[in-house]
Order: C-alpha cells, then sequence, then structure tokens
C-alpha cells in the first residue's frame, strides 16, 4: 500500500467515522425531541387532572352553599309568612280603626 492509499483510506475512515458521528446526533436530537414532547403531554395532562379536581371542587361548594342559602331563605320566608298570619288580623283592625277613628 502506497502513501497515496494510506490517505484516501485515513480519509474513508474520517468520513465514515463523520457520517456515524452525524446519524448518531440526529438520532439524539430525535430522542430528545420525543422526549420533550412526551414530558410536555404528561405535564398538560396532570395540569388538566388537576383543574379538573379544582373545577369538581368547586362546583361542590357551590352547590353546598347555594343549598345551605336556599334553607335559610325558605325557612326566612316561613318565619315571615308565621309573623304575618298571626299579626294580620290586628293590622287589619289596627288600620280599620285608624280609618273609621
Amino acid at each position: 500500500m502506497d502513501i497515496i492509499s494510506a490517505i484516501l483510506e485515513i480519509d474513508k475512515k474520517a468520513n465514515d467515522m463523520l457520517a456515524q458521528g452525524e446519524a448518531k446526533r440526529e438520532e439524539i436530537i430525535a430522542e430528545a425531541d420525543s422526549t420533550e414532547r412526551s414530558m410536555k403531554n404528561d405535564i398538560n395532562s396532570a395540569a388538566d387532572e388537576k383543574i379538573s379536581a379544582f373545577e369538581k371542587e368547586q362546583e361542590q361548594a357551590y352547590a353546598t352553599d347555594k343549598k345551605e342559602l336556599d334553607e335559610k331563605s325558605q325557612q326566612a320566608r316561613k318565619e315571615l309568612i308565621s309573623v304575618f298570619e298571626e299579626n294580620c288580623g290586628a293590622w287589619e283592625k289596627k288600620i280599620a280603626d285608624s280609618i273609621i277613628g
């Protein structure tokens, strides 16, 4: 083997190594991109789950508060009706007495 052949062989090996390095680089980049997408999906899924849980919790709290307020409102209404019914006759008499004199 002469010197020129040896140089050409070394150049060929260097080009092969460079091509392998480029291929490995592309493979690593593709794997990193895939891992990044997977991590983003995992993070988005976890965030969506937390948001859904929070929304459900808030809806339940709202329903509980609304029910409590409805019950208080109904109780106050019943009390007002009771007061009205107790005093209606006296109020009518008082109004009639003030008109008739």
